[in-house]
């Protein structure tokens, strides 16, 4: 019994002695506690030994076994392609002077790319006491050029000789390059601004757009320079260089030279244009007018010998790096100066409209030069009172003497009582008022002929009788840019012949070799007879010698006005509280080789736009 009970015990002993030395995790089984860190530091080590001799047999391979082909890959060279920018080609005025031309200079470029964050701030003063800007701006450049991806943007152009010199020397030069580079100058600035326009990196829309531009490209954004930017910009190069693997150029392996833009040649007068500008300028100024605009074409051929707005912008400073502010600046300007109000501002025309109506009275047949009628100052009709300015009545004429004194009441007559709207409509339609001329810029205005359509997408309101004796003299809802209303007063002007304006003479290749002459084209010829436009001519005469223009004149030649008062604004104490000035005519009377058209932007009653015509008159034909 007793050694039974010790086998019992003994066997139990054993049991539990086991059971302390097994660990179950679910079917596997690790080795007692005591030992598992020595088989642990065990395998680690193993396993270094391993990596250790994986990586000594991958560096025997990398440099025994296959050295020389990395050293060879190492020392290869690689080619680039450089893109060379094609010279825009020359602008010119039609007696060869120079308008546009593109010129060498040294340039700061950023390398964004490779400035540490940590060293911008000395890098940018530095970059400040070289060129005078300030920090702030360089910082903008900087940040404009990160978040658009490029690796060098251009801080300064047009270095002097001083600032080339500095930047060259400075202790942070490997940050940026001094380059010479190409831009674009306009010796003229403000007064040929409007009608040259300028030049800028394309966008990126250009780019997706035009798969051949290269974004170092510069393309034209506006004016001329934009209208005619096919022929302008030329073709690009390339270079081919070999650079070796620090980065230095090892050779040139082939150069394609690019093919530089063409040249184009404008019907400009530059002297022209110069002295118009100033002449509105001026007016602007006398007046205290808001703007001003002036056209002066050749009524024969639709050629254009000036073309100025005021204010303005002059187009050298978007060659500077500080374009994008000044751009923006410009937009900015409650004064408008990137608008070209002679084609891109439509307003009402006042009076100058009655060349449109008469045109449609006489050539319709509703009336001649013996009927007349009694102008007594006003003009009642449908319960409202219609008047002449200040009332004044011009007594018993006919459509020459209201021609002469821009008489209202006997406009005010014919559309009540003789000429049906729709005919007047077609006539001023067929004088293409309501849609561009198609002048070679780009940005026209197509301007309104009032209409009960137009009124009601105006004002929602229905038209009236009064409606139409407003639309007949230049009021209502007509609006009118001065190209359109010198393209009216040229085709009277030639007795009949509606010419397309245009600015451009000819093309020619970099050789200056003739690619393309501009052929003059017109819309209609002799809707209005010969005899009526000279009736209507001989008003325009009389207003001019001893009318109601005759403020306009000069003893130095003979010519045809027209001018109108277009009312516009609140009316207060019976009159409307705001005025444009128009005056258009041609000359010489006889043989007319200009039709013209002044425009004052709140410039009161017309006799301000006939002071500036009569100093125009005045010097242009002095110099003829």
């Amino acid at each position: 019994m007793d050694h039974m009970q010790r086998m019992v015990s003994l066997q139990m002993d054993r049991q539990m002695n086991e059971e302390d030395e097994v660990y179950s995790l679910g079917n596997f089984t690790s080795e007692p506690s005591e030992r598992h860190p020595i088989l642990l530091s065990l395998f680690f080590r193993f396993f270094i030994l391993l990596f250790a001799i994986y990586i000594l047999i991958d560096v025997f391979s990398i440099q025994v076994v296959h050295g020389s082909t990395y050293r060879y890959l190492a020392q290869v060279n690689t080619i680039y392609t450089i893109p060379v920018i094609a010279p825009r080609g020359i602008i010119y005025d039609r007696n060869s002077n120079i308008l546009a031309y593109n010129t060498s200079v040294y340039s700061i470029y950023l390398k964004v790319s490779q400035i540490p964050y940590s060293n911008r701030s000395n890098i940018f003063n530095d970059l400040s006491k070289i060129t005078g800007l300030s920090t702030s701006d360089i910082y903008s450049v900087y940040s404009s050029a990160v978040n658009d991806g490029e690796g060098e943007t251009v801080i300064l152009q047009r270095l002097s000789q001083e600032q080339m010199v500095k930047a060259l020397l400075s202790n942070y030069s490997q940050y940026y390059d001094v380059i010479s580079t190409t831009i674009r100058v306009y010796p003229d600035g403000k007064p040929m601004s409007s009608i040259l326009g300028f030049v800028g990196e394309p966008t990126q829309n250009d780019l997706n757009t035009y798969p051949y531009l290269n974004q170092n490209d510069e393309i034209g954004k506006d004016g001329i320079e934009m209208y005619y930017d096919k022929y302008l910009r030329g073709v690009d190069g390339q270079e081919v260089i070999e650079v070796n693997s620090l980065g230095d150029t090892v050779k040139v392996l082939s150069v394609e030279a690019p093919i530089p833009g063409d040249n184009i040649y404008l019907s400009i007068d530059t002297s022209l244009q110069n002295f118009v500008y100033n002449d509105i300028k001026g007016g602007i100024q006398e007046f205290n007018a808001t703007g001003g605009a002036a056209v002066v074409q050749n009524p024969n051929d639709g050629s254009i010998l000036a073309m100025v707005t005021s204010p303005t912008y002059d187009n050298n400073i978007f060659s500077s790096s500080d374009a994008s502010n000044q751009y923006l600046s410009l937009l900015s300007d409650n004064r408008d100066p990137l608008i070209n109000r002679a084609i891109a501002e439509a307003q009402p025309p006042g009076s100058t409209m009655k060349m449109v109506t008469s045109s449609a009275a006489l050539q319709g047949g509703y009336v001649n030069t013996d009927y007349y009628f009694e102008d007594k100052g006003t003009f009642p009709l449908g319960g409202y009172v219609f008047q002449n300015y200040d009332k004044i009545g011009w007594g018993r004429i006919n459509i020459i003497g209201a021609i002469r004194w821009s008489s209202n009441d006997f406009f005010y007559n014919l559309a009540a009582n003789f000429l049906p709207f729709n005919v007047y409509v077609q006539y001023a339609q067929m004088y293409r008022l309501g849609r561009q001329t198609g002048i070679d810029l780009p940005g026209e205005a197509s301007g309104e002929i009032s209409t009960p359509t137009v009124k009601m997408q105006i004002t929602g309101q229905p038209w009236y009788e009064g409606d139409a004796l407003n639309a007949v003299i230049g009021q209502g809802y007509s609006l009118v840019t001065p190209i359109q209303l010198d393209d009216i007063v040229s085709t009277v002007a030639n007795n009949g012949t509606y010419f397309v304006p245009h600015l451009l003479e000819k093309i020619t290749n970099p050789q200056n070799n003739l690619l393309n002459y501009y052929k003059s084209s017109y819309y209609f010829q002799d809707k209005v007879s010969y005899n009526n436009y000279q009736i209507i001519k001989t008003g325009m005469n009389e207003a001019y010698l001893d009318g109601i223009d005759s403020t306009a004149r000069t003893n130095i030649v003979d010519a045809g006005v027209k001018t109108g008062t277009a009312e516009y604004g609140p009316i207060i104490n019976g009159s409307y509280e705001y005025a444009h000035a128009w005056t258009t005519g041609f000359a010489p009377y006889n043989n007319p080789s200009i039709a013209f058209v002044f425009f004052l932007q709140r410039g009161g009653l017309s006799v301000s736009t006939d002071i500036v015509t009569r100093n125009f008159l005045n010097w242009y034909f002095k110099k003829q």
